[in-house]
């Protein structure tokens, strides 16, 4: 299996952070996902999370997506599709899939599913592989 790595202090897996979501990623068959339930402290509209927390959410299933598949990479680019409001209060799945890998670049796909499985938002992003020495300097700090 491959590392699904965390940084500390990190909003959304990090273990540190006082007010981050503390998701613990793991791996399925050909993909990567996590659990969260998003209380009040994330929402935009009343009893609904914030857009830019899901987009948030999405992003690191992405990045967490390709390091399964030993990509080190810094998000160029994310399109997100919102299918509909997510209620605060509902555990949700994320789930990242590693996409096309270039020399440069690379882009995977991001979906947050509802406890019924409906899709709620999803996305694709395009992300800039690093070169070994930002990668070295990017893996410091990391966890497994």
């Amino acid at each position: 299996m491959a590392k699904l790595y965390n940084y500390k202090h990190c909003i959304v897996c990090g273990r540190e952070n006082p007010i981050g979501f503390n998701i613990k990623f793991e791996q399925g068959d050909g993909y990567v996902y996590g659990r969260v339930t998003p209380g009040r402290n994330y929402e935009g509209y009343n009893d609904t999370i914030h857009g830019g927390i899901l987009t948030t959410l999405l992003d690191e299933v992405m990045v967490k997506a390709l390091f399964m598949v030993d990509v080190i990479s810094v998000t160029m680019e994310i399109k997100v599709r919102f299918r509909q409001p997510v209620q605060t209060g509902r555990p949700l799945i994320i789930k990242g899939f590693p996409g096309e890998i270039h020399s440069k670049a690379a882009s995977a796909r991001g979906e947050i599913l509802l406890d019924d499985g409906t899709i709620a938002a999803e996305a694709e992003g395009k992300f800039y592989i690093l070169k070994q020495d930002k990668r070295q300097q990017m893996l410091t700090g990391l966890e497994d």
